[in-house]
């Protein structure tokens, strides 16, 4: 489980770090999502590109769970889309200024549904 949760918390940290050092830019998709004026064919394309994301993420604790990593009791597909839901929001929180301590608590908090 270290190496998953190791991973994980780099990848979601990195993410972080980028919210924290230009919030003002955010993140695309959760601009285009939140955007009043969307039109029908972005919030597709959206909708689309997340559950990529999410079904990367999937495969990715599948993997995980085949080499023991994750327990069997652990669905892939419900962390996956757990942590889909998590890394947008925590995007949101990155462009209101949360600050890192907020950030670092939030992923910690996060990695405990690996547990």
């Amino acid at each position: 489980m270290a190496n998953v949760r190791s991973a994980l918390r780099a990848a979601l940290m990195a993410m972080a770090e980028e919210d924290l050092c230009a919030p003002e830019q955010g993140c695309f998709l959760v601009n285009a999502a939140t955007e009043p004026s969307a039109d029908p064919p972005t919030v597709d394309r959206v909708g689309g590109t997340l559950r990529l994301v999410e079904s990367a993420i999937t495969g990715a604790l599948e993997r995980t769970q085949t080499r023991g990593e994750l327990s069997t009791d652990k669905d892939p597909a419900r962390l996956a889309r757990f942590l889909t839901a998590f890394i947008q929001g925590r995007h949101v929180m990155g462009k209101a200024h949360v600050g890192r301590a907020f950030m670092e608590s939030a992923v910690s908090n996060a990695l405990t549904a690996l547990d």
